[in-house]
């Protein structure tokens, strides 16, 4: 069994600056637990944008707080997202986050394959 709260795992310095500087990311549950999964949580300030894509990973969200446009950047296709909203990407989902909520847009992100923890987006804007 393993117990950890949001504030220990921010105490511990698992708080990383990811997307370029567009957001950041607490790491909860990493590859290294042994999980078979990872959970991570993303925040994003008001107007900030975000273009992702997890090729070699699928990615489960679910909205913990704040509002965001999610547009899929292949169909062109725009969901707006909120508080309790799940949102699940893949390896060929290039997507386009938009935070619009006064507060931070914040979001609980499961990885299947699980992350190492140290990933931030690279020059694709993929892990």
């Amino acid at each position: 069994m393993l117990i950890r709260t949001m504030g220990d795992v921010e105490a511990a310095g698992r708080t990383i600056i990811i997307n370029h500087g567009a957001a950041s990311a607490v790491r909860l549950l990493l590859k290294a637990d042994n999980a078979g999964f990872s959970v991570s949580e993303a925040r994003m300030r008001t107007g900030t944008v975000a273009n992702l894509w997890y090729k070699n990973h699928w990615e489960a969200n679910y909205v913990r707080s704040g509002t965001a446009v999610l547009e899929d950047m292949v169909a062109g296709r725009h969901w707006n997202l909120k508080t309790g909203d799940l949102y699940l990407v893949g390896p060929t989902d290039r997507h386009r986050m938009t935070a619009t909520s006064p507060e931070v847009f914040r979001v609980v992100s499961v990885f299947n394959p699980p992350i190492a923890g140290n990933e931030t987006h690279d020059a694709d804007n993929a892990y």
